[in-house]
């Protein structure tokens, strides 16, 4: 599933994250997607990892990009 981090401010588009969980009959939540899209964007230094609440997180259908 592809989950984008939005600037809420500006509107802007900061990253759109390709994230892999899974697991045998399990099914993760979209918070799951989201922890693991800003651990992400931190590591790669795409946001401010002390300003969490000043960005927005969307599922993103593949198909649809």
């Amino acid at each position: 599933m592809d989950v984008s981090i939005i600037e809420t401010k500006t509107g802007g588009l900061v990253a759109i994250l390709p994230i892999i969980l899974q697991g045998m009959d399990y099914t993760p939540s979209e918070a799951e997607y989201f922890t693991e899209a800003w651990r992400c964007a931190v590591e790669d230094k795409a946001v401010d990892p002390n300003r969490r609440d000043e960005y927005s997180f969307h599922l993103v259908n593949p198909k649809m990009r």
